[in-house]
């Protein structure tokens, strides 16, 4: 779709030609709910007809014309880079670009959770866009990377949201190609908080397994319940990637899990094992087959039992991410980050204890892209990472 000129609606107010009226890009009604001008309190009062104007020309800031016998552009308009700059470490910077975060979501809902970590980790803005497809990915992308000088590029940031670990890195890859020098903007996905937690999962028990049981996640024999859902998923490829044996568990029978298990196999070049846990015995088997259990089940759902723990001779560790009662580990409380659970010695980690490295990590990672001296492209190997120096 074309977009109107600077000369076009010079000329269109002047009465010599009126430009097409279908400039505005779809998205650009369906997922803009916020006036950005507006929230970041730079928005000057609104003359008439110019209200009018902006409408067709959705990618001029405000400020940018002036009114004096006709529209015309205002002297800021006219200048490429703001007159206050100061010198940066990789060249001149905008000294008064405020810190803009454009977070995008599959979902009807923005997750308020990463609204307050992005807002409390730094930055001044955290815009929500909901309903997103991977086919709007460029269009919003660019729309924010051109907006702005490339002196506030870094200043600018897109977080993928959602629920779906799989199309949050597709929307990622698809907005690394939309980049283009020198307006390139830093990039995060974490979906549902899966990546983050995930990576603070992993790192907690890769500790507490070197420490007090004197062995590596490398060569490890892992079983994740719940693989199916983002942090499990993101869990199991996390540690295949370190070197683990890794089954990944679903509860609707071996076809689903199957199908997830080679899809992870061929995305990240990994070796991980379906199984089926639908009944309690098939739960209770596998975890006697493996040494680490990594629970990442739904809310409120037990997945182990004190009779299970007691079953499985050599396990070693089993960690939990569920926090609403019951809780995914029998015996196993929030706070509890190595404590002894079964008669053999196995050690539980609580979902608080996972969680207060998952949010150091989530904070870390916006802080980092809003800092950065360079573009960044952040996933769940970025917060594995991190996760590891917070533990």
């Amino acid at each position: 779709m074309r977009r109107a000129s600077f000369a076009g609606l010079i000329e269109a107010k002047r009465g010599r030609r009126q430009p097409t009226a279908a400039v505005m890009r779809p998205h650009a009604a369906a997922h803009t709910p916020l006036d950005i001008g507006f929230v970041l309190g730079s928005k000057p009062p609104i003359a008439p007809g110019e209200a009018e104007a902006r409408a067709r020309a959705p990618f001029l800031l405000p400020g940018i014309f002036e009114r004096s016998r006709g529209w015309r552009l205002s002297p800021a308009a006219r200048r490429p880079w703001p007159r206050k700059t100061r010198k940066s470490r990789k060249g001149w910077g905008d000294s008064m670009a405020k810190a803009i975060l454009h977070m995008l979501s599959t979902l009807k809902h923005m997750s308020p959770f990463d609204v307050n970590m992005a807002l409390d980790a730094g930055y001044d803005a955290a815009i929500p866009y909901t309903n997103v497809t991977l086919d709007e990915v460029t269009a919003l992308v660019q729309d924010a990377m051109f907006s702005r000088a490339p002196s506030a590029a870094l200043r600018t940031g897109i977080f993928f949201a959602g629920r779906d670990a799989v199309l949050a890195l597709d929307m990622m890859d698809k907005a690394k190609k939309a980049l283009l020098k020198p307006f390139e903007v830093s990039l995060f996905a974490d979906p549902y908080g899966s990546f983050t937690t995930a990576g603070a999962m992993v790192a907690c028990v890769e500790k507490i397994l070197r420490e007090k049981k004197q062995r590596e996640l490398k060569g490890s024999k892992v079983v994740i319940y719940g693989a199916t859902g983002v942090v499990g998923y993101s869990a199991a490829v996390i540690s295949a990637l370190e070197g683990a044996e890794v089954t990944v568990v679903g509860y609707s029978g071996l076809e689903r899990v199957a199908k997830l298990a080679d899809e992870m196999c061929k995305r990240f070049n990994i070796k991980v094992a379906p199984a089926d846990g639908s009944t309690p015995e098939q739960v209770r088997d596998l975890l006697r087959q493996h040494e680490i259990a990594l629970c990442a089940a739904r809310a409120g759902v037990q997945v182990l039992s004190k009779d299970d723990l007691a079953a499985a001779e050599d396990l070693l560790i089993a960690a939990d991410v569920n926090a609403v009662p019951p809780l995914g580990v029998e015996g196993c409380g929030l706070h509890d980050n190595g404590v002894v659970v079964s008669p053999h010695g196995a050690l539980g980690i609580g979902a608080l204890a996972i969680g207060n490295v998952k949010y150091g990590t989530e904070s870390g990672l916006f802080k980092k892209m809003a800092t950065s001296d360079e573009p960044l492209c952040l996933d769940f190997r970025h917060a594995f990472a991190l996760a590891r120096e917070l533990v």
